[in-house]
């Protein structure tokens, strides 16, 4: 599925996304951002999924929560909503970054499915300093070499450095297509990487990255800008 990064620091948060929209076999079909910006919360959240999960669960959030502590609780009532009891529907992934209201730092993330042992399904789990998905050694060896040495905390580390770096070595990654259908894995990283900022006192967003996927075909993460 997509890709997303956290990176969190004392004075932010920064979320990485990538820009690809595609079928359920991998094939292009457009681009758009990935991530929310909700400023009267001071946080942002993106989703793993659908888009059309996404644009519930943003709406939802947008006039429904009034403070980013009560995101942890609420988040689990709409995506309840948006899990058959049997388990058959599609797989969703939220992340949320900000600031809470005492003004520290944070980001955690909500399932609605068990294919992440170390998530309970429909529960807040907070995340470290550095979170990635998708992840695994792959994109550990690329981005090792980044790390000071020695690091003593993630405040030592550039987001748009680390950032894509991590997302180069996702574009590598066979990974499962969302959806109710699932055909065959394919490289789902694509066309742009976006870096989302939450300080304690704004948001920005930026293009940092464009890679030359093309709209109609499968991406080729070979391909040399």
């Amino acid at each position: 599925m997509s890709s997303i990064v956290v990176l969190r620091q004392t004075d932010r948060v920064s979320v990485l996304t990538d820009g690809a929209a595609y079928r359920n076999d991998g094939t292009i079909v457009g681009e758009n951002a990935k991530v929310y910006a909700l400023p009267h919360l001071n946080a942002v959240i993106t989703v793993r999924g659908s888009q059309a999960a996404f644009a519930m669960i943003a709406g939802w959030l947008t006039c429904n929560v009034f403070a980013y502590n009560d995101l942890r609780h609420s988040l689990p009532e709409i995506l309840s909503v948006l899990t058959p009891a049997d388990g058959a529907g599609e797989t969703i992934e939220v992340v949320v970054a900000g600031f809470t209201n005492a003004g520290g730092a944070d980001s955690f993330f909500i399932v609605n499915h068990d294919r992440h042992p170390e998530a309970p399904i429909l529960k807040a789990l907070t995340i470290g300093g550095i979170s990635m998905m998708p992840g695994g050694d792959s994109v550990k060896v690329a981005v090792e070499p980044l790390f000071p040495v020695p690091m003593t905390n993630v405040d030592q580390l550039d987001p748009e450095e680390i950032g894509l770096a991590i997302m180069g070595a996702q574009r590598q990654i066979l990974d499962d297509v969302p959806g109710l259908l699932r055909a065959a894995k394919a490289h789902l990283v694509g066309r742009f990487a976006q870096m989302t900022s939450i300080y304690r006192d704004h948001i920005d967003t930026r293009i940092l990255k464009r890679w030359p996927d093309p709209i109609g075909d499968k991406i080729n993460p070979n391909v040399l800008n």
